[in-house]
């Protein structure tokens, strides 16, 4: 019998059969494979299961291969199956030289943890990481939690000697572009491009500008072309000292590389200036350019304009037609995609146009930028609010978010962004903070400031909520969304219906005008049994429903309904109910799956005292949208629901849901549940009254 182990008779038939061989081959071409598809397949905009599939077909085709070079070999007459080997031929293998034998094992184990750095690298995200970055040449840089203080700087609008439009667009162009580029920058806290244009063309001292917008540098400039000749004079000051830390003037021939070039210099020159050293990856980022089409970047900013203006449908859409046209003058416009999702997307979210649609194309947008800029913040912060707005998935949203902020820090609408889904969410006060946050970075945007009253508000804090709204319309004193703030505010607690008559009469006085604004006017007189005006208030809206198109649709026939029940005129509430009952039902017929209809529905039905169809209704509106899918629409849902019980003589299960919805952040006061007709059905419920004294007591 032969003294040769059996562990050394099997490598030795692994050697013979050549499996070793073509385990080193197949690992290291498995290797090579993966990394050329890694970097090829973004570049070809091809997506990222085409990646994925080729690191299963390789991995997968490791055993395979290895079973097929133990059972067959390749002759001169072709393949066929591997003869089993004589005993002479394994023990001459066996008893080769060490150097020999192990060579061919090592050759092996080399190519099995190639293919295996491949496979685990990509499954492990160091492979996302690398195909999002190479095609733009860029790195994550994630900002630790311990990081010190941002440098905040303020890049003041360029100005121009020249006078007419494209001057002046060139200098907003330069501007816009230096912002874009510093953003990327985590050291530096910029501040956005809202708020630093309020100085357009202003006269206003260094030091107010700089206490204005609470920063410790201002860069400023001016940007003059004259024939072939470009001029761009930029300083940087010190806000303390008002002294130049930095100034430069570029003298190019002009064209547009060549002015690319100085926006790229002076970023480089200004972030070094501020955050001492760079990486190489923020000196990448700095030297690249949105876009090389000064007109696609005029569209685009336009397009921003638009879209940042707080405004309702027409600027949507407006914002929507600018960004398009950026694009199709520059296909590559990573930053411009992005930007049309966002305005895409906005235009689902606010029903404006909610179809499947509208959702997939701003879904293209998104994938669209992604493929150009893997490493464009903006294109992750596109991608997260098209979860949140289009599914409601927070999670996911999340995740993009903190993407965009590995890639440059959080700068001013990523805070937003992340506040709004906290909002959702019904982390109000962690909503609050990063709103907060944002107002920091954007200090003069009128949204911001209107975001955060109705935080505030939600939060129950109406006083203060009423101190942003007062601040939202010393910025935009015919801004709708501040006089439906303040009403809101006041019909909550803050005042009562008394306070709002000031309120209305500046929006008259204003022309301000709004489905949300005309149903505070009719419940301010329902608040005051003021049946009349109520009444004269909702038959001459010019809207066909009442309230935030995203949380509400009270057809005014309800409400002229609900006052004519409360004065005792059944007869004509009974025809204002049914008026409203039809109206929604046909809604219905084209959206049965809208909440906002069927919870209207529900009360509507209640009115008219059919209480199955009633609590039906309500209970499908809830299903639809409950609090726990989201926070702050859901609590309407459960409010309509609590209402209908109470209409129809539930009194238990609507107290239980008014306890729940005081529970917890939302649109419902004690105030309110005392004051408005709504709840009139439950004054002598005596576990009504003592919910409401419980709530009050914490100060609900």
């Amino acid at each position: 019998m032969s003294d040769t182990h059996g562990y050394q008779r099997f490598f030795a038939e692994l050697k013979r059969r050549q499996v070793f061989r073509v385990m080193a081959l197949y690992g290291a071409a498995s290797f090579a494979v993966i990394e050329a598809a890694d970097v090829i397949f973004p570049r070809m905009s091809l997506p990222d299961w085409t990646v994925t599939l080729v690191v299963w077909l390789c991995l997968l085709g490791f055993p395979i291969v290895v079973v097929l070079a133990w059972a067959f070999e390749r002759t001169p007459q072709g393949v066929r199956r591997t003869d089993d080997a004589e005993t002479l031929e394994i023990e001459a293998l066996v008893a080769e030289p060490a150097g020999s034998r192990w060579s061919a094992g090592l050759l092996a184990l080399a190519g099995t943890a190639l293919l295996l750095a491949a496979v685990g690298g990509w499954f492990t995200g160091r492979r996302t990481s690398r195909a999002e970055q190479e095609p733009s040449g860029r790195e994550a840089v994630l900002v630790a939690a311990d990081a010190p203080p941002r440098t905040k700087v303020a890049v003041l609008p360029f100005t121009t000697v020249g006078s007419d439009e494209e001057d002046e667009r060139l200098a907003l162009g330069v501007h816009d572009d230096i912002i874009t580029r510093l953003i990327r920058v985590p050291a530096l806290a910029v501040i956005n491009r809202n708020s630093v244009m309020v100085f357009h063309d202003s006269a206003v001292a260094t030091s107010e500008v700089a206490a204005a917008l609470d920063v410790g540098s201002l860069l400023m400039g001016s940007v003059n072309r004259s024939g072939d000749r470009l001029r761009v004079n930029v300083q940087l000051v010190d806000a303390a000292s008002e002294e130049s830390v930095w100034s430069e003037t570029f003298d190019r021939t002009w064209s547009v590389d060549a002015l690319l070039d100085v926006q790229a210099e002076i970023a480089e020159a200004v972030a070094l200036a501020l955050a001492s050293t760079l990486t190489d990856t923020e000196r990448t980022s700095l030297a690249t350019a949105p876009t090389r089409n000064p007109d696609a970047y005029d569209a685009y900013l336009r397009g921003v304009e638009y879209f940042d203006s707080g405004g309702g449908e027409g600027e949507s859409r407006m914002a929507v037609q600018y960004l398009e046209r950026a694009i199709e003058l520059d296909s590559t416009f990573a930053l411009a995609w992005a930007q049309l999702a966002r305005a895409r997307d906005y235009l689902f979210w606010q029903s404006y146009e909610r179809t499947n649609e509208v959702r997939a194309s701003a879904r293209e947008a998104v994938d669209r930028a992604l493929g150009l800029d893997p490493g464009l913040p903006q294109a992750h912060e596109a991608l997260g609010m098209w979860y949140y707005h289009g599914f409601l998935d927070y999670d996911r949203a999340l995740e993009a978010f903190e993407v965009a902020e590995s890639l440059g820090g959080r700068y001013a609408s990523l805070h937003g962004s992340f506040a709004a889904v906290y909002r959702r969410q019904g982390r109000m006060d962690e909503a609050l903070a990063e709103f907060l946050h944002e107002q920091e970075l954007d200090p003069l945007k009128p949204t911001t400031f209107g975001e955060i009253a109705h935080t505030l508000r939600l939060l129950r804090r109406h006083d203060e909520s009423l101190e942003w709204a007062n601040r939202y319309l010393e910025l935009v004193p015919d801004g709708e969304s501040g006089h439906e703030l303040k009403a809101l505010s006041q019909l909550a607690g803050a005042g009562g219906a008394a306070a709002t008559v000031e309120t209305f009469r500046e929006a008259d006085r204003l022309a301000v005008t709004a489905p949300d604004l005309a149903l505070t006017r009719v419940r301010a007189p329902l608040q005051e049994r003021d049946w009349e005006r109520a009444i004269r208030e909702a038959e001459s809206t010019r809207f066909d429903g009442l309230g935030d198109s995203q949380f509400q649709f009270i057809p005014p026939p309800f409400l002229i309904g609900l006052a004519e029940l409360r004065r005792g005129n059944e007869d004509a509430a009974r025809a204002a109910f049914g008026e409203a009952a039809r109206d929604l039902e046909g809604r219905l017929a084209d959206s049965p799956d809208d909440e906002r209809y069927r919870g209207a529905l529900g009360l509507a039905y209640a009115g008219l005292g059919r209480t199955e169809d009633a609590l039906r209704e309500a209970r499908r509106g809830v299903e639809l949208m409950p609090v726990e899918k989201e926070a702050w629409r859901g609590v309407y849902r459960l409010g309509e629901l609590a209402a209908v019980h109470a209409w129809v003589g539930n009194s238990d299960s609507a107290v239980a849901h008014l306890d729940a919805l005081l529970s917890r952040p939302g649109e419902l006061t004690t105030y309110i549940l005392r004051h408005e007709p709504t709840w009139d059905p439950l004054r002598d419920d005596p576990a009504f009254d003592e919910m409401l004294a419980r709530h009050e007591a914490a100060g609900r």
